[in-house]
């Protein structure tokens, strides 16, 4: 077998959003099933790749890499191929742009294997005797996804050739895949760390929306090209001219996206949508004749949109001329920085395109009839005509005529993630903008930019080419509804079937749990199904608007998930992602992989999961592999206590939850060094396990220090320690975050611990409940534990079961980004880090709780005030853990039946936790 390299359609790899084939075929005389002996294909591609076995979808991958440590995929090609020709088709994108799941790389593709028969061997090495071919097909400038994910798709299926994916093909005039100059832009590829992801279709429950779309309006417009310019923390903008015609005076309603807008050199006032979360309307008066409609829109991500809708049936005409039949509809520039634009037109606002400022910067024009690329901003402002659907449980082979603009919304009945799959049929050229929601609106459309009305671009776009067709999203999508507008549509169009190919780790749950309250049941469900729907590769935060493996939430997705699975491939991987994204001075980027700077607050989190993986499991291999990370990270010079023997300054800005002002979370921040002190105190637990007692005792002792550091934080006048120190003095702010923390590290003692438990307590109460400075889902993995050691375990319940009652209520198939956000109509809807009640249901309720660095010995404890009987199974790496009590009444009063089945390597002690401690315990332990 030859020696492989990475190719590509050029030498450098670079550009954004770079599609390109790669095809490799041969031939087999005999039977794969009879006579092929191997069939194996290795394969990476930087930075996603879809790999097609005559004409199957085959594989997605590879899973998230750095650069520097590329993991291969191996797939065994023997059940898609068959006699005669066979035909392998890679489609590789490089990202080249900015996004939250691949660090700054270059394109690149790399495969070997053989297919062995009795007749010979076939080379699969690259380049050996692959074809290329880079595809315009897919839009190389469009919008990000959103402002952590990569480019949204806009794919024109016209431009992929015909029959490109398998055998018959004629690939003969195609070229060589070409060699990569810098072939030292990635590592050695080790093979893949964790499994394949699942390939398994899943389709609609029903259709909540089949109408044609309202034609009230003409929607003029364009993409703004390029990058968003760096201004030094300046706003930046770009401006538009059009003139509108109006035949006669007369009020109107325009709508836009962004303003101010200006007409005729007047600025005009806008209003807020009813229905549209990222649209404002502006009433107008129109003279008759040409008026000059000029705006400055600020631009916050890159390919923003220009939109202007004018209210159909007044005979309007938008034009970048004064001519009704001129080909464009406005003239408008890229973006430059605030100040620039206004120093442009400092002799006053436009009132025709001659007087346009003179900017130095490429100035386009938006064409007349053609499809705007924007489909997500099209998408948000469709209308359906109807609510009405006379069979919203018939999914499949749904029509939709000709001639006007359609909609149909589909609802999955949960939270899914993965590759949109149509089966549709239709004329050439129609358009298909599929967008991905969480909510929908009051007339029954996805709430498209209401969770976040800027940086979000939920939609994809697929132009179809002719008759019918299978296509299938190359990008992976999360949501639970799904809303598929067809525009241009020549003839009728059949939607044979909509459904997503969800691609999540294989994870078979382990855990299970049920008491006597159904909300605490209703939660453990719900968080189960919301990390295994977030799970692909990586440990991802949520699935639908971000996609990305946040430090400080793997904390608590990863203590979460081990509570009902306990296979150590993903957070190995995890950890050893954040670990190889360390800068020469030690610090780790917060989100891995990704284009972030690495800064201090992910080592406190990463060393964390750390200390957490290894008490749990054992694993000093792996600890011996990462302690010099371990060391570096720590030693960084951010990490020089300042002179009162604190972290922190006015500069650095410390996120810890959604409730903090802006005040709090600066300073000399309580937080901030809270989990510093928790950080030196795991890195001595770890150096004590790897029988380095220099290390321990250098941790040991720094953390002491900084625990005397930490009480200057107190504040005699509010009888609890502050949020954080400006200038030496204590902010007088609400501080639960800091007070919580001081409780969980054991910072605070004595008089002061049982202070800052009253105050905690009281933020915990229904009449804190959200209030200013409420802790939100996110922090509950401390606060909760921080009630059960200090046996406020009735409280604990309550606020389990108000919090997460409050989601259950509501409705809710999956665990909010936060209580408050959503009582707003924005957050999202599925996201991990609200998993923590599943840790207390796990180590408190059932009780099961090995000894830290010794997991061989599980202790049983089970605790609960208000609760009868619990039931459950908690994972173990010796495997699951059985847990069922129930409290008893009787002539002899109250007692406690314990049953325990547990492996027979397993060491256990049975030992009740506070209102359980003190009753009567009938236990019996079973070891099959």
């Amino acid at each position: 077998m030859a020696e492989p390299f990475f190719v590509w359609c050029d030498t450098t790899g670079l550009g954004r959003n770079v599609f390109v084939f790669f095809r490799r075929s041969f031939r087999l005389a005999g039977d794969p099933d009879q006579d092929s002996l191997e069939a194996t294909l290795h394969l990476f591609a930087d930075t996603r790749y879809r790999l097609w076995v005559n004409g199957a979808i085959v594989a997605y991958g590879p899973a998230r890499f750095l650069p520097s440590h590329p993991e291969y995929d191996t797939v065994d090609l023997r059940p898609w191929l068959k006699k005669g020709f066979n035909t392998l088709v890679v489609e590789a994108n490089t990202f080249g742009a900015n996004n939250f799941q691949a660090m700054p790389s270059v394109g690149g593709f790399i495969a070997w294997g053989e297919v062995q028969t009795g007749d010979g061997q076939v080379d699969l090495s690259t380049p050996g005797e692959w074809k290329m071919l880079r595809t315009d097909a897919w839009d190389q400038e469009a919008p990000a996804y959103s402002f952590a994910q990569a480019p949204a798709e806009i794919v024109d299926m016209r431009v992929v050739p015909a029959g490109v994916h398998g055998p018959a093909f004629d690939d003969r005039h195609w070229p060589a895949p070409v060699v990569v100059e810098r072939q030292d832009a990635w590592g050695e590829p080790a093979p893949r760390s964790i499994p394949m992801l699942t390939m398994d279709l899943y389709e609609p429950e029903k259709v909540l929306v089949h109408s044609p779309l309202a034609d009230r309006e003409e929607v003029v417009g364009a993409r703004v090209p390029g990058e968003k310019p760096y201004a030094g923390g300046q706003r930046v903008r770009c401006c538009f001219g059009t003139y509108i015609f109006s035949p006669c005076e007369q009020d109107v309603t325009l709508g836009a996206f962004w303003g101010p807008l200006f007409l005729n050199g007047q600025e005009i006032a806008s209003v807020r949508h009813a229905v549209v979360a990222n649209r404002l309307d502006y009433p107008v008066w129109l003279r008759a004749g040409w008026n000059f409609l000029y705006g400055e829109p600020e631009i916050v991500s890159t390919r923003w949109g220009i939109l202007i809708a004018l209210p159909g049936g007044r005979g309007l005409v938008a034009s970048a001329d004064r001519d009704i039949d001129c080909p464009e509809t406005m003239v408008f520039s890229q973006a430059v920085p605030e100040d620039v634009l206004c120093a442009a037109r400092a002799a006053g606002v436009p009132t025709e395109i001659s007087q346009m400022p003179v900017l130095d910067v490429p100035w386009h024009k938006a064409r007349r009839g053609e499809p705007i690329p924007l489909p997500a901003r099209l998408s948000g402002w469709d209308t359906p005509l109807s609510r009405v659907v006379e069979q919203p449980s018939t999914v499949r082979d749904l029509c939709v005529p000709a001639g006007r603009d359609w909609v149909v919304v589909f609802d999955f009945g949960k939270q899914f993630m993965g590759h949109i799959a149509l089966d549709v049929e239709s004329a050439p050229g129609t358009i298909l903008d599929v967008a991905y929601d969480e909510r929908l609106r009051a007339d029954g459309l996805a709430a498209m930019f209401r969770a976040n009305p800027a940086a979000v671009d939920n939609a994809d776009r697929f132009v179809t080419s002719g008759g019918r067709e299978r296509i299938e999203g190359f990008r992976s999508r999360g949501a639970r509804y799904v809303q598929l507008a067809v525009r241009n549509a020549a003839e009728p169009v059949t939607l044979h079937s909509v459904a997503v190919r969800n691609t999540l780790y294989p994870m078979a749950p382990e855990g299970r749990f049920e008491c006597s309250d159904p909300v605490l049941n209703w939660t453990w469900s719900a968080g189960v199904e919301t990390i295994r729907i977030t799970m692909e590769t990586v440990l991802n935060a949520d699935s639908w608007r971000e996609r990305a493996m946040y430090c400080n939430d793997t904390v608590v997705i990863y203590n979460s998930l081990a509570t009902f699975w306990s296979d150590p491939a993903m957070i190995r991987r995890c950890l050893r992602l954040y670990a190889r994204s360390q800068s020469p001075e030690g610090l780790l980027c917060g989100v891995v992989p990704a284009w972030w700077t690495p800064g201090t607050g992910a080592v406190h989190f990463w060393t964390a999961l750390v200390h957490d993986y290894v008490q749990r499991t054992a694993d000093l291999e792996l600890l011996r592999e990462l302690w010099p990370n371990v060391l570096l990270a720590l030693a960084a010079p951010q990490f020089t206590p300042g002179p009162r023997g604190l972290l922190g300054d006015e500069e650095q800005v410390v996120w810890f939850d959604q409730s903090p002002t802006a005040q709090s979370q600066t300073g000399e921040n309580g937080v901030f060094n809270a989990h510093h002190y928790g950080a030196l105190r795991r890195a001595a637990d770890l150096a004590g396990m790897l029988n380095d007692g220099e290390a321990a005792a250098q941790f040991r002792a720094r953390a002491r220090r900084f625990k005397r550091a930490f009480q200057a934080l107190w504040d005699e006048k509010t009888g609890r320690y502050a949020t954080t120190l400006h200038d030496g003095r204590p902010d007088p702010g609400p501080a639960p975050h800091a007070n919580v923390l001081a409780l969980y590290y054991d910072l605070a003692e004595g008089d002061r611990a049982q202070a800052a438990l009253a105050y905690v307590e009281d933020y915990l109460s229904d009449e804190k409940f959200l209030g200013t400075a409420h802790l939100e889902l996110y922090f509950h993995f401390w606060a909760l534990e921080v009630l059960y050691k200090h046996e406020r375990v009735e409280l604990a319940e309550h606020v389990m079961r108000r919090t997460w009652g409050h989601m259950k209520n509501a409705g809710a198939w999956a665990l909010w980004e936060a209580i408050w956000f959503t009582q707003q109509d924005t957050g999202q809807l599925c996201q991990g880090w609200a998993a923590a009640p599943l840790i207390a249901m796990a180590h408190r309720v059932l009780g099961v709780r090995p000894t830290p660095g010794r997991p061989q010995e599980v202790l049983i404890a089970p605790t609960a005030a208000t609760l009868t009987y619990a039931r459950g199974a908690v994972a173990h790496p010796a495997g699951p853990i059985e847990v069922d009590w129930r409290l008893h009444e009787g002539a002899e009063g109250r007692w406690l039946e314990l049953a325990v089945s547990a492996p027979r390597a397993l060491e256990v002690r049975v030992a009740p936790e506070g209102p359980l401690a003190g009753i009567p315990v009938r236990a019996t332990v079973r070891k099959p």
